[in-house]
């Protein structure tokens, strides 16, 4: 713990503390680039997603360390914000930067509230560990995707253009009932899925199906039960 107080010269230390339960492998997106300046605090319960040995190996040059912390209500939330007061307070003679890797608008009042208390505090939320000097990437929405012109006019049959409007106006509908209780990777991720797979033959299985596959049991089934009121809505109207 020595080396977190000598600091290195010219540089600001970076402390990323993932919510691995939340955002899974892809908030490790960028991890490779990280330096010897930052510091990785990877927080898991029983319930997260198998941690592969790419994603430990795979931090540059950073300091990474792995914390297990007990199932519960909201427990791992908990830990990881009691460890940020900890390394504030551990570092409060020099100056770092304070990452909270997490797709939960909830750490947004804690980040507010620790700012408040220490002005000089640089806390943020991100949804993935990025290189700072690369930006942020962002994904297109279906309705812009579907938007792009074709320089055709007139081509397309009345049937044609109420297929897409009704599969713009499922992917908005889904996106407003989501984004109420996630944040804007998962939201995105879902919009993206029922996008994937409407018109298929058997599209609310598939849709179903590919929850499965990229969340856990519980998220799956919480995620397809908000969306399928819309899913229903949208095959009636077919």
């Amino acid at each position: 713990m020595a080396e977190l107080l000598e600091g290195r010269q010219g540089e600001m230390d970076t402390y990323y503390l993932v919510d691995f339960e939340n955002v899974n492998r892809k908030g490790m997106n960028g991890s490779d680039t990280l330096k010897k300046t930052d510091h990785v605090h990877l927080f898991f319960t029983d319930n997260s997603k198998k941690i592969e040995m790419d994603i430990i190996s795979n931090c540059g040059a950073s300091e990474f360390t792995l914390h297990k912390v007990p199932m519960g209500n909201q427990s791992l939330d908990k830990h990881l914000i009691a460890y940020l007061g900890y390394l504030i307070g551990f570092n409060q003679k020099k100056k770092c930067a304070y990452v909270i890797v997490g797709d939960d608008k909830g750490y947004d009042n804690i980040i507010a509230f620790l700012k408040e208390q220490n002005g000089e505090a640089q806390i943020s939320r991100q949804l993935q560990i990025v290189d700072g000097k690369s930006g942020k990437q962002t994904k297109k929405t279906g309705a812009e995707k579907g938007s792009k012109s074709t320089g055709k006019i007139g081509t397309r049959s009345k049937k044609t253009e109420k297929t897409s409007q009704a599969k713009e106006e499922l992917q908005s509908e889904v996106r407003r009932v989501v984004e109420q209780y996630y944040g804007d990777l998962t939201t995105n991720e879902v919009v993206s899925i029922v996008e994937k797979h409407v018109g298929e033959e058997h599209w609310t299985r598939n849709i179903h199906n590919e929850l499965l596959s990229t969340y856990d049991e519980t998220d799956a089934k919480q995620l397809y039960d908000l969306i399928k009121p819309s899913l229903n809505q949208s095959v009636k109207k077919q």
